[in-house]
């Protein structure tokens, strides 16, 4: 069986699990003119590099058996995927929300972070600016007191 004939495998397993709807979507998806996929179909044309490349990476699709014939269709991800009537997207696209919420969290915890050691040193200058104001304030009290004089 020859690598286009398993990329035309590739397409009929997708449709039946409703991975893709028809050929126009799966050659977009791909890379690739629905002509092309056409020509392809009709074996007037050989599947490039480039369209086994993005299927691969768009699918899921096990590149040992799609360039070899080794192995199964699907890579085991991809199994997992359809066997799950999609429940398995769902659980990664909540592990990405997820992420995305912590690295938000973080970035937050950071700034929180910054904020803190900025009215800390602020605070600092505070207590120093006050204790210069003390002494100048005693200085100048005791700078208006007549001095004493014992006799």
């Amino acid at each position: 069986m020859s690598v286009s004939t398993r990329f035309l495998e590739v397409y009929h397993f997708l449709k039946s699990n409703k991975m893709v709807k028809n050929q126009k979507e799966f050659a977009e998806k791909i890379g690739i003119s629905p002509s092309m996929f056409t020509e392809i179909m009709n074996g007037r044309s050989g599947v490039g590099l480039s369209a086994i490349q993005n299927t691969v990476l768009t699918y899921r699709i096990n590149a040992n058996w799609l360039l070899t014939g080794r192995g199964h269709i699907s890579s085991e991800t991809e199994s997992v995927r359809s066997h799950n009537d999609g429940s398995f997207t769902q659980l990664l696209d909540k592990i990405e929300e997820q992420a995305r919420q912590i690295g938000r969290l973080e970035e937050q915890n950071s700034l929180a972070r910054q904020k803190d050691a900025l009215i800390e040193s602020q605070a600092q200058q505070i207590e120093r600016l006050e204790a210069e104001i003390l002494s100048l304030k005693n200085n100048a009290v005791s700078a208006s007191q007549p001095p004493c004089h014992k006799q």
